[in-house]
């Protein structure tokens, strides 16, 4: 709360953050991050992501060598 008391117990939160582990076990790209203070989340580019946008440069340099529009 506002006031600092806090609204779960730390044994309380442990319980939380261990079945949040839990759930997301089976997904390699989710950490579980459990605080008490404010946090902001991060989203990276995934992989996949990343080699679309390879390719996508590689086809524009096809086109470019070859003196052709897309």
């Amino acid at each position: 709360m506002a006031d600092g008391t806090l609204v779960f117990e730390p044994d309380e939160a442990l319980e939380m953050h261990t079945g949040a582990v839990d759930m997301m076990r089976g997904n390699k790209n989710i950490s579980v991050l459990t605080t008490y203070a404010d946090v902001d989340a991060v989203v990276s580019k995934t992989s996949s992501e990343a080699s679309t946008n390879a390719l996508e440069k590689s086809l524009q340099n096809v086109y470019s060598k070859a003196n052709a529009s897309q």
